[in-house]
């Protein structure tokens, strides 16, 4: 069994590639792809607390810059947090 982007399947006698649904699937979730709709990098693990979908780390700051004021009047701490699953 083979473990990629956090989802386990049986490898066959060729690689499977992601289908466009297995990737809309991933988008936004844990070590999946970041939700930005501009970015699918892989490895999200950045939690927005008001989304509650992963981003990854470059996106994650970018959200943290544009609303950090706001966001630690309203949760305490920056909109993104990293998560350890």
């Amino acid at each position: 069994m083979a473990k990629v982007l956090g989802v386990s399947y049986l490898i066959a006698d060729e690689v499977r590639r992601l289908t466009a649904e297995d990737e809309k699937k991933l988008k936004g979730s844990y070590k999946g792809f970041c939700n930005r709709k501009d970015c699918s990098n892989p490895g999200a693990v950045w939690y927005n607390h008001s989304t509650t979908k992963y981003y990854c780390e470059d996106c994650a700051k970018k959200i943290n810059d544009a609303n950090r004021e706001e966001a630690r009047d309203i949760f305490g701490h920056d909109l993104c947090t990293r998560s350890q699953g």
